[in-house]
């Protein structure tokens, strides 16, 4: 199967769980009224997979399908993109839950993780990677500390983390017998 296939098929698949969770949402909000949303959208099994508006949701899933294209990226299926986004999400949860920043819907962070696993991964203009992930780092620690733009600027710099990290891991794995 190529790249662009996989890719759409592992797009696709999540688009699914974005909506299947955005009914659940819905279904609870019915039933025990708004002031329950607040529970389901710290849920990190289901919070990667809300979004607040069409725009948020399409631009993440266009950054999702770019972002599986290249070769680095390219084991990425439907249950490892669960498991990143559930481990983000656990991993901001304590800061949401003390109030310190707003409460995170979507899956940039998930997002953020693929792209810095391709800018870092640059092998023939590595340079050109770091400064891009860098200039990526700076705008969302700007944000975290300074604006209050309405993102979750700390579920992006976890999954830039986590995407360095990811790298770090891959090359150990490969180099040793």
């Amino acid at each position: 199967m190529s790249s662009a296939s996989l890719s759409a098929k592992t797009t696709g698949i999540t688009i699914l769980l974005c909506g299947a969770a955005t009914f659940f949402i819905f279904i609870q909000v019915v039933i025990f009224g708004s002031n329950s949303s607040n529970l389901i959208m710290m849920n990190p099994f289901l919070s990667g997979y809300l979004h607040l508006s069409m725009s948020h949701f399409l631009l993440n899933m266009g950054i999702l399908l770019v972002a599986l294209l290249p070769n680095i990226n390219k084991n990425y299926s439907p249950l490892k993109i669960f498991y990143i986004t559930t481990i983000i999400s656990l991993l901001y949860l304590p800061i949401e839950a003390l109030g310190l920043t707003q409460v995170a819907i979507g899956i940039s962070g998930t997002c953020y993780f693929l792209l810095s696993r391709c800018l870092l991964g640059l092998k023939e203009r590595r340079a050109l990677g770091v400064l891009g992930i860098g200039l990526l780092a700076f705008i969302e620690i700007g944000g975290f500390f300074g604006s209050p733009s309405g993102a979750a600027h700390g579920v992006h710099l976890i999954g830039m983390a986590l995407g360095f990290i990811s790298l770090k891991y891959d090359r150990r794995k490969i180099l040793s017998p």
